[in-house]
């Protein structure tokens, strides 16, 4: 597995429009907080989020794997350069590089727990 395809499994673009959702999240909620603990918060929100989602879509290709073969030959794990094992390795080292960054935040972390769980059944429940 190159790093190339560690990073392309997770959809870096996807990912970046959520922490810009997070940014603009906190920018919405800023009342009463000092500046620095506010940006600690940006930059602390935004590193979860893209792990946390990182998580999310490499769980997601691993449960769709026989869909992605037809319909998305072209993501790593159908095409062969990332091994089922290798993405449920990424999918752990994602997911626990987010929880660990969310126990630094209170609400950052019961977030991601919540995160955790939907994630985590999503593959179970298919489409609704």
């Amino acid at each position: 597995m190159r790093f190339k395809d560690a990073v392309e499994i997770i959809r870096p673009v996807n990912c970046l429009m959520g922490a810009l959702t997070v940014i603009i999240g906190l920018l919405n909620t800023r009342l009463g907080i000092p500046l620095d603990r506010f940006f600690i918060n940006i930059i602390l929100g935004v590193f979860i989020y893209i792990f946390i989602a990182a998580s999310g879509m490499v769980i997601n290709d691993i449960y769709d794997l026989e869909i992605d073969k037809i319909n998305r030959p072209e993501r790593p794990i159908p095409r062969g350069s990332i091994t089922l094992k290798q993405a449920k390795i990424l999918f752990i080292i994602y997911l626990c590089f987010g929880l660990f960054l969310s126990i630094l935040n209170t609400i950052f972390f019961s977030l991601s727990i919540l995160n955790f769980v939907l994630v985590s059944f999503f593959g179970f429940i298919g489409w609704v």
